[in-house]
């Protein structure tokens, strides 16, 4: 029987021995020279094994380290979206979410996007414009969540 009128199982077998075999010749060189430089330099192959212990750990912390920061990174991720679904359900269920009267002044009364179009006069200007927007945001967040209306006297306009 040939090569090519074999089955490829028996095609593969072939070639998984041949590549096996000529693998533990090579094995036996390197463990015969490994051998016989421990025998003859012991001090040279310690510092070869030490090196080579510090490279493997410098890479497995390496990778351990990088394991950590993608985790944390996802689980940051996976919080914030939880959050906000959680933000959308409440603004939602306590009707909030559409057509209120205060979504409707944030979003006909933005000063801001008008701004942008046309000239600035002053940075001055623009940066009281953006806090006082970022407040009225936050009101109406704190708003939603809170149902004492106390606590916003800090944020009075």
């Amino acid at each position: 029987m040939s090569f090519e009128s074999a089955s490829y199982n028996d095609q593969f077998q072939y070639v998984l021995l041949q590549i096996l075999t000529r693998l533990s010749i090579y094995l036996r060189h390197v463990s015969y020279w490994g051998y016989k430089a421990s025998v003859e330099h012991p001090q040279i192959v310690s510092v070869i094994i030490t090196l080579l212990g510090l490279f493997i750990t410098f890479f497995l912390i390496k990778k351990l380290v990088q394991l950590i920061i993608n985790t944390t990174v996802f689980v940051l991720k996976l919080w914030i979206a939880i959050a906000l679904v959680f933000l959308v359900y409440k603004l939602f269920d306590r009707g909030t979410l559409f057509f209120t009267e205060d979504l409707n002044y944030f979003y006909h009364n933005l000063e801001i996007s008008q701004n942008w179009s046309g000239s600035i006069r002053s940075i001055d200007t623009l940066i009281t414009k953006v806090i006082n927007q970022a407040r009225f945001l936050l009101k109406l967040l704190l708003s939603t969540y809170l149902k004492d209306n106390e606590f916003l006297t800090f944020f009075r306009d």
